[in-house]
């Protein structure tokens, strides 16, 4: 034959970086002559650059090299390559008279990255461990969870989620039930996927946690008299915490939280009784990594003359550096207990 063309069948790209879809050509008697050669690249059966006596493209991240094109190359090249370059590419060259034609099908990856997203635990109880694996393409991808090596059994997958970049991201979490002989041992997030050509692996140990207790203190209501509600929140590990209130479903914005020690925390907000606010919902909300769920305690706003919510209760937080006071408390505990003296 007067022309021969040559390309694979599939090329490989990595999404951001640049790519050469290969494509060369030989001609009966070297060497080419230019003025009876032109060039054409198809995406999808839909021409997107052509070599005639210039170079021709539409997208500037196309382009040809013409100074190779003498030596028989014809080959594609795709800057910063996007999930949107994947497909079928027709490799097409015209050597008066004869005309070939190669099709390559380009294919994208993107490897993954994981975040460890807790690794904290409550000794003896059921806790859940989970990882953030993003940025990855295709969708098909292995996880594992493992302890000192071994796979661990009751790991879950949730349904990937597309990024705005084309790439997948998804959760994996697996539920344990950790022990004191667990404390010091090696865990693991281990991931397949086709872009890596070896697993990806994460490894780390376990934090071992302590769940809140929480109440509500506040005075008997009284018509129109304000007064400061405090959510006091105690016991917990490790220090990060989120407490809010609510009004009725609606989160307060003008509360204050103070830190009393690594361990304690009170939110405040002042409120104002009045007729309208009879039978108003008040919530404080804790949220903690060792909480599957936020943790919520609830009170009814009652006013005199109105069934009572109880009486009054000595708390004493000389546990927590606070002075002893006598409030009415409505309480719910996640875990733990009412410090000494409660």
């Amino acid at each position: 034959a007067a022309l021969e063309l040559t390309a694979p069948p599939t090329h490989r790209a990595t999404l951001g970086a640049d790519t050469l879809i290969p494509c060369t050509f030989r001609v009966e008697t070297p060497p080419v002559d230019p003025r009876h050669l032109a060039i054409f690249w198809y995406f999808q059966d839909k021409e997107i650059l052509n070599v005639t006596t210039t170079v021709g493209s539409s997208n500037p991240r196309l382009s040809l090299n013409r100074e190779t094109i003498r030596a028989g190359v014809a080959s594609l090249s795709i800057a910063n390559v996007e999930i949107s370059d994947g497909g079928l590419y027709r490799c097409s060259v015209l050597y008066s008279p004869d005309r070939r034609y190669k099709e390559v099908r380009l294919d994208i990856q993107a490897p993954p990255r994981i975040t460890l997203t807790n690794n904290i635990v409550i000794k003896d109880k059921e806790s859940t461990l989970s990882a953030a694996i993003t940025g990855f393409y295709p969708v098909d991808i292995d996880i594992k969870w493992l302890r000192e090596g071994e796979i661990l059994d009751g790991g879950t997958l949730f349904t990937p989620q597309r990024n705005a970049d084309g790439t997948y991201r998804v959760t994996s979490t697996v539920t344990i039930v950790p022990t004191e002989g667990n404390r010091n041992q090696i865990f693991s997030i281990r991931v397949q996927h086709e872009s890596l050509s070896a697993p990806l692996q994460e490894d780390f140990q376990l934090l071992y946690g302590a769940l809140p207790s929480a109440a509500i203190l506040y005075e008997p209501f009284k018509l129109n008299v304000q007064q400061i509600l405090t959510c006091r929140v105690w016991g917990f590990y490790p220090e990060s915490i989120t407490v809010n209130w609510f009004v009725n479903g609606t989160r307060v914005e003008r509360a204050t939280i103070r830190r009393v020690n690594g361990s304690a925390v009170e939110s405040k907000f002042l409120f104002l009784p009045e007729a309208e606010t009879r039978g108003t919902e008040l919530s404080c909300e804790v949220q903690h990594k060792t909480l599957p769920d936020p943790l919520v305690h609830t009170l009814l706003v009652q006013i005199p003359g109105e069934t009572s919510w109880g009486s009054c209760t000595a708390f004493s937080m000389e546990a927590i550096n606070m002075e002893p006071k006598s409030n009415c408390i409505l309480t719910v505990k996640h875990g733990g207990s009412i410090p000494p003296g409660g």
